[in-house]
This record gives structure tokens, sequence and C-alpha cells, in this order.
């Protein structure tokens, strides 16, 4: 279950860390702990790519764990085990971590502790505020509800660092404030141009067109050709690993609606030069569908007027050419079918 946003906040004032251990002073920081209810196969995993770290750390048969990391310097650190966690570490550290198998929330003891339980939270309460990118549902708030929500995440972290000066390392502690009072800022551009995208891709407006599309099958496509019928389009590319990764969804998707008065469309924006690895890959993974490649190395203005930064990227249109969704569920999530249904197809 997804932890809300309030529900984080609420664990703010929760003291599921212990006191940090008297100082020592060594050059290595001692990373130790037991993982309940091991997932079989799965590796832990210490790695900081500045640092060239990258440490696969031996699990016990009672899945306790050890590793003693030399530090030139105090750095930030991804611990993997089924899923990823930042954690920050110094030397004298002595940090302990608890946490189950395929459950991403840790619990920290020992020294080093509460800097890491500062982290985890600030990191949650960040992901749980402003989403997976695009970030539509954060940048579509209306401005007083967005200025609120950001300020209210400012307070809680710089509050909790605030309390535990002190007993904390000072470096830590400013960067910490620097990256809460960072975030506003940071999507500003972003929350100014999701208003142009409200504006101009609001459902049941007309969608931007595309015309003349390669298509696999032979000849083009154009927008217009597809009137009469739902349309949801995919862009990706062959270069792009999520997108590679929705295919197999795509794929059982279409097959659970076909029949349906529904058209899935791939729009391809592969280069020229990638255009046979393109028709190769649509016939090694039995890509269904109406397969389009949008051409050439130019800038792609049906994209573009879709303000799409990232693939893949999914869009859903009525049988009249307008917008249902500017920026649709993949075929992954649960949410499509629901959406599908409801349109009774």
């Amino acid at each position: 279950m997804k932890t809300t946003y309030k529900q984080l906040l609420i664990l703010l004032a929760l003291p599921f860390f212990s006191a940090n251990a008297q100082n020592k002073t060594t050059d290595y920081a001692v990373v130790s702990g037991k993982i309940t209810n091991p997932v079989e196969g799965k590796e832990l995993k210490i790695s900081n790519r500045k640092e060239n770290k990258n440490i696969t750390v031996k699990i016990n048969s009672d899945g306790t764990f050890q590793e003693t990391i030399k530090l030139d310097k105090p750095g930030y650190y991804s611990l993997q085990y089924v899923k990823s966690n930042l954690i920050y570490l110094q030397n004298g550290m002595d940090l302990k971590i608890a946490f189950k198998g395929a459950e991403k929330t840790p619990k920290y003891e020992g020294k080093g502790s509460i800097e890491n339980a500062i982290l985890y939270l600030k990191d949650s309460l960040n992901n749980s505020l402003v989403g997976e990118y695009p970030y539509d549902s954060f940048l579509s708030l209306e401005e007083k509800e967005y200025n609120k929500q950001i300020d209210a995440y400012k307070k809680a972290i710089t509050d909790l660092v605030e309390k535990n000066k002190g007993k904390i390392d000072p470096a830590f502690s400013a960067k910490q404030v620097e990256d809460v009072s960072k975030l506003k800022a940071s999507m500003q551009p972003l929350y100014e141009e999701q208003k142009k995208v409200l504006k101009e891709l609001a459902p049941g407006l007309p969608s931007p067109e595309f015309n003349n599309y390669v298509n696999y099958s032979g000849g083009t496509t154009s927008l217009k050709d597809l009137r009469g019928k739902y349309v949801y389009i995919d862009i990706w590319a062959t270069w792009c690993h999520p997108c590679i990764n929705e295919i197999p969804f795509l794929n059982e998707i279409e097959e659970k609606y076909k029949g349906k008065n529904i058209a899935f469309v791939s729009i391809s924006i592969d280069r020229d030069k990638e255009v046979e690895k393109w028709k190769s890959m649509i016939a090694e993974k039995k890509m269904g569908g109406i397969q389009l490649w949008a051409g050439g190395n130019s800038p792609v203005e049906f994209v573009d007027r879709y303000y799409v930064k990232g693939i893949p990227r999914f869009i859903l249109l009525d049988p009249n050419g307008n917008i249902v969704r500017q920026n649709a569920p993949r075929p992954s999530d649960e949410k499509l079918v629901k959406l599908f249904d409801e349109l009774k197809l």
C-alpha cells in the first residue's frame, strides 16, 4: 500500500530511530543489519558512482549482513535490495539497518541512524508530494494549494533538522535544508509549462494531428485516417528501455480489447539510422496494432505539441479526434483497463 503524504508527515513525529552512538575517529563506516524474509536470488549492493564503489554485500543464512566501507569523504550511497534506498555515510558511522525483503521501509539504529531516518523521510515525502515524472498530478494543482504543499514539505524537513541540531553532521543538515528550499525554484518552470499543457491539451479539445507517418505494414498513415475509433497512442523508441518494458503489457491490452472500437497506435521517434532496428524489433517482439515511424532526425511536431519530455508517453483520443487524456495510464497500470471499461469501448 502506498504511504500517503499526510501519513509521512505523521511519521516525522515518531521516534523510530535510535540516538547516535558516541563519536569515533575512524577512516571507515560500518553498515550492518538483518533482512527478514530474504528474497531468494536477490543481492544486497551498496554503490556510489562518483566514488567508483560498487559493493556486493554477503547475506548470511539468517539474513544478517555486515560491511566495512572505507571513505575518503562523507557521501550518499544507493542501498539496493529488491528496491533502492538512499543512505548517507561518513567515517565513524556504525549504521544498523533492518528491513523486510520485499518492503522498502527500513528501520535505522546506531550512529548515523538520525541522518538516515531524516534522509528517508525527506525522499519519501518528496516522492509522495511530487509523484512520478512527468509529475502531472502535482503540477496540475491550483497555485494556492501547490504553494501550500511545497511550504508544508519544506517546513517539515527544516523543523526536523533543527530539532536534531547538534546530534547530526552539520554538512548533512545544511544539504537537506538546501534541497527542500530549492524544490519550488526547480519545479517552477515545469509548473508554468503545465499551465499551458492544461489549457492547450484539455479533455475535449481537438488533438494535434500527425500526417503521413510511415506505416510498418506499408504506405503511410495520418491521424485523420483513424476517425470513428478511440485511439490509444504510444510514443516510444527502440533505445528506450522503459518503452520496451511496456511492450508485453501493450500486447496483452491489445488482445484484451481486440474487436473493440479502439485503435492501438505506436509512434516511433527513432532516427534514420535506427529504422532497420525499429523494423526488427517489431517483428522480434511480435508487436501488434498500427506501427508508425515519425521519420528522420528533425523535431517531431506532434510530439512537441504534446510537450513530451520523456518516453514512453501514452495519449488517448476519442472517435472524433478529441483528447480524452493527454497523458494516459501506461499499459502496465491497472488504471488503463478501468479507464477503457468506463468508456464502454
